[in-house]
């Protein structure tokens, strides 16, 4: 229960992750499936294949939102697992002024 339960609010993060610009603007593109727009980091998702590289670094270099044919949820599919699970960096354990 407890695994299900936290395989659901991760589920909900990395769509929250996805699914809006995130505050401080690190998402470089915008993919646009079925209506709806998958905000992406182009630089990271490019390391993943020569496809996905010369697709968001040569092909859409200047574009800010893409249109794909794609179906969404596989999109959303593929994001979560070429994305590592969501998890905010604590400041005070990994930027303590006492290391």
């Amino acid at each position: 229960m407890l695994l299900q339960r936290f395989a659901k609010n991760l589920e909900q993060v990395q769509y929250l992750m996805f699914d809006k610009p995130d505050e401080d603007r690190t998402a470089t593109l915008a993919l646009s499936l079925e209506g709806k727009s998958l905000w992406i980091h182009r630089e990271y998702l490019a390391q993943f294949s020569p496809q996905l590289k010369r697709l968001l670094l040569e092909d859409m270099k200047d574009s800010k939102k893409v249109k794909l044919p794609n179906k969404l949820a596989d999109m959303r599919e593929l994001l979560q697992c070429l994305y590592p699970p969501f998890k905010p960096i604590d400041g005070k354990k990994f930027f303590d002024k006492n290391c």
